[in-house]
């Protein structure tokens, strides 16, 4: 995506005078480009911004750069634009979670969010992203926060409460003896079943969560045999129900490959009075 010139001064903060002098030399030099009479400035070309991208993780540099865009990119948007307004598109994905996590470490995507808190507190997708980047990779206590916020902004929102399902049984897997952790996966279980059974044709992702989450919890909580195959069976039957939805989805296979493996050691582990 281009950036007009006031972005990138935006993004510049205190060096604002330094980062026009050295924009007009990266145009000149066709490093990148500008063509009049919007001067929308993007690389040459991708592998050019590929190069720099990677130039900047070795330098340690790319932190304090997807702050400063997130900034820019946060100060031009206006909760009266429709979503598909450009100023919106290039936001979200400066914030994704996932884009964010193949950059930066999660401490530093965290200073990402943080620069911006102030100016979209009122959007659901901020929250939502902020919250899905604890619960993939950082505190789920952090997430249980973050999300319980946006659900209260947008209930009833399909990506929410996957995302809610989620670190219910993330906090289930990461602590299996609280004595509350079979209610987690319980009420996990209840919301993704929901959002399958009116966005299951639709979309794989409940499936996969509710399987993979299921399954590492199973591995790590300790469960009586019998207890084990019965809750390991559910979710491979979960599981199965995604793949023939969704046959091309190689996650979902492997999913189903893993649960019917655990399934399988749980058998064979069953002795004559279990």
């Amino acid at each position: 995506m281009y950036l007009t010139r006031d972005e990138i001064l935006l993004a510049s903060g205190d060096a604002a005078e330094e980062a026009v002098a050295a924009l007009d030399r990266l145009v000149s030099r066709h490093l990148v480009v500008a063509y009049p009479p919007d001067y929308r400035y993007r690389a040459r070309h991708r592998v050019v911004a590929d190069l720099v991208v990677d130039k900047l993780r070795q330098l340690e540099q790319l932190p304090e750069v997807l702050v400063g865009l997130a900034f820019a990119a946060a100060a031009k948007v206006d909760r009266t634009q429709a979503p598909s307004h450009r100023s919106w598109r290039l936001l979200v994905r400066i914030i994704n979670h996932e884009f964010l996590l193949k950059l930066v470490t999660v401490q530093q995507a965290r200073a990402v969010y943080e620069e911006i808190e102030s100016i979209l507190s009122f959007d659901y997708h901020y929250w939502l992203q902020r919250g899905s980047l604890e619960v993939q990779a950082g505190d789920v206590r952090l997430a249980d926060n973050f999300l319980s916020q946006v659900r209260s902004i947008r209930p009833d929102d399909y990506k929410i409460e996957t995302e809610y399902a989620y670190m219910l049984m993330r906090r289930a897997y990461e602590e299996p003896h609280r004595v509350d952790a079979r209610e987690l996966i319980r009420e996990g279980t209840q919301i993704l079943e929901g959002v399958i059974a009116n966005r299951g044709d639709i979309d794989p992702y409940a499936f996969h969560v509710l399987g993979a989450q299921g399954l590492s919890w199973i591995r790590r909580a300790a469960l009586a045999p019998s207890e084990a195959r019965e809750a390991l069976q559910k979710f491979l039957e979960v599981a199965k129900a995604g793949l023939r939805r969704h046959p091309d989805r190689p996650e979902l296979q492997q999913l189903v490959q893993d649960l019917q493996k655990e399934y399988l050691m749980t058998v064979a582990r069953r002795g004559p009075a279990q």
